[in-house]
């Protein structure tokens, strides 16, 4: 079963923020998202986020923002 592209972002984005030792609040705040944002997105829930949050997400983890979605 594939995994959706939500779930994928979820894994990508806790996995990363966890590595660099953030809590959620700091990571928030880093990359100018509000914490809930964040927090929804590291559950897996179904949330349209606009691509330049996507793109801000990816700037702080250090990556390109495709690889937040393989």
């Amino acid at each position: 079963m594939d995994t959706s592209p939500s779930q994928k972002l979820s894994d990508n984005v806790r996995r990363a923020r966890e590595r660099s030792g953030l809590n959620q609040r700091d990571f928030a705040l880093m990359v100018g998202v509000s914490r809930p944002i964040i927090s929804a997105i590291e559950q897996g829930k179904e949330i349209n986020i606009k691509l330049t949050t996507l793109h801000r997400l990816a700037e702080g983890i250090g990556v390109e923002p495709w690889e937040l979605l393989k």
